[in-house]
């Protein structure tokens, strides 16, 4: 695996840090049987402060002794402190009166909570499907406010698992037994075998399902038809689509077809995050460039990079150089995207043309970029 890093000196020893950690477990992963135990919902986390506050509220599993299971924490490696995507997601026990209780004499099996994001279901809330894979016990997820709807049901049916498997808990439910899995990926520590072997479940279903469809061998998925923090991203999807990528908007695909396209592909590119993250779904003969939004690293890219031994090159793409806007300790600040110097060098590097970039856009996108941080500052600094 290669990493190759256009950005600025003083953010490339973070990067390459990064890059160079080993994410691989070996260790088996482990269950814990828990007779008897409760199915915690989602209530305000009011006693945890910073990356240990739960972004979604405390709940998860606990015994018959009111003890917290914790196999049943979503949690994140506290490997960059100044993101927010290293915070806890959900976990942790809270007091119940037995009468708000309600009984299901079933054994099942503790997935955790879902809510619709799809980076966060890659990386946070599959991982313990593993288990169901070799079990055909019922599957339960706590249900926020929906349940698994479009793409989201059907990676899950990708990986072999039914939706009549599937129980939904929206208050707190007491089980005869509930097995309570360790995740298969965990973010910002470590990836195994059994999440390798998911994925890969997945792809080959998926390709099933696609084949006869036509591959393409440069592929770009791109969320400018879709409201996003990010301003200016036409400008990198015009360059992409001039130099050769098939430009993909993933709300228009399914599920199959997302998987399809990334894994058929010899080089992905997207802007980093949630749709870069796809490359999970990447063969190991794909390349990847991940365009840069923020001086803040998502570790889970190295780990996803790591275990598919995909070669990325990550390219800073951002010209936002307005101060930085945190709130409570992280950072929400708007981010502009742009053929930045970085990426001019990368392309340059790379027979990539950058002739369709444009001042005029690039201004515009730039005054958007002041208007929203300024709009944002107002909300954090003077209304908070």
């Amino acid at each position: 695996m290669l990493s190759r890093f256009y950005m600025p000196e003083g953010l490339k020893s973070e990067y390459k840090r990064l890059s160079d950690v080993s994410y691989k477990r070996s260790e088996p992963l482990q269950v814990a049987a828990v007779e008897n135990a409760t199915v915690l919902t989602p209530q305000k986390d009011t006693v945890n402060h910073g990356l240990d506050k739960a972004t979604y509220g405390l709940g998860g599993v606990i015994d018959s002794e009111d003890r917290f299971i914790d196999y049943s924490l979503m949690d994140a490696g506290k490997c960059v402190t100044v993101s927010n995507l290293c915070r806890k997601r959900f976990g942790g026990r809270y007091d119940i009166e037995a009468s708000e209780v309600i009984e299901n004499d079933r054994e099942v099996i503790y997935i955790g909570l879902f809510w619709p994001q799809w980076g966060h279901f890659l990386v946070d809330i599959i991982t313990r499907l593993w288990y169901a894979l070799e079990n055909e016990l019922p599957v339960v997820f706590i249900r926020k406010d929906k349940e698994l709807y479009g793409n989201y049901l059907e990676l899950i049916e990708l990986l072999g698992i039914s939706k009549d498997r599937i129980i939904y808990v929206d208050k707190p439910t007491r089980f005869k037994k509930v097995y309570v899995p360790e995740p298969a990926f965990y973010p910002g520590k470590y990836y195994t075998d059994k999440y390798y072997a998911m994925i890969d479940r997945a792809v080959q279903e998926a390709r099933f399902r696609c084949s006869g469809k036509q591959a393409f061998s440069k592929v770009y998925f791109s969320r400018t038809r879709i409201g996003s923090a990010e301003i200016g991203e036409i400008s990198i999807e015009k360059v992409m689509k001039d130099n050769g990528f098939e430009i993909f908007y993933p709300e228009n695909l399914s599920a199959a077809e997302q998987i399809y396209y990334v894994n058929s592909s010899e080089v992905f590119a997207a802007v980093e995050g949630t749709i870069s993250h796809n490359s999970v779904f990447a063969s190991e003969r794909t390349k990847q460039i991940v365009f840069l939004r923020s001086i803040v690293p998502i570790v889970f890219q190295f780990q996803i990079n790591e275990m598919k031994n995909i070669s990325a090159d990550y390219v800073y793409s951002t010209a936002g150089n307005l101060p930085l806007i945190r709130k409570n300790g992280f950072l929400v600040e708007p981010r502009l995207l742009c053929i930045s110097r970085y990426f001019k060098k990368y392309a340059a590097e790379n027979g990539i043309g950058t002739g369709s970039a444009s001042a005029v856009d690039f201004c515009r996108h730039y005054l958007v970029y002041v208007l929203k941080w300024i709009k944002k500052f107002v909300k954090v600094k003077i209304l908070k």
